[in-house]
């Protein structure tokens, strides 16, 4: 394993759910230790990466996750007849 590195995110409160933050963190724990806390209407996230080879491709890959379970979070409310 290669020595640490630190990515900071910053997610719009009015955009981005909490839920979908903290099930990426969990979901990508193999890769990675993260949290999350509010500031000034941004959820903000620190990854603190296992392998520093991942720093370049990994925080989008995040974001694109986070935005991926949204969607279906989405998709699953809409079917059942929750979301308005």
């Amino acid at each position: 394993m290669q020595g640490n590195s630190t990515i900071r995110i910053n997610f719009n409160r009015n955009l981005y759910n909490i839920s979908s933050i903290r099930k990426a963190i969990q979901d990508f724990n193999a890769a990675l230790k993260g949290n999350v806390r509010e500031s000034n209407g941004y959820f903000c996230v620190t990854l603190v990466l296992k392998d520093k080879s991942l720093q370049h491709t990994i925080g989008h890959e995040f974001a694109n996750y986070v935005l991926a379970l949204m969607k279906n979070e989405n998709g699953l409310r809409e079917a059942a007849g929750l979301s308005h």
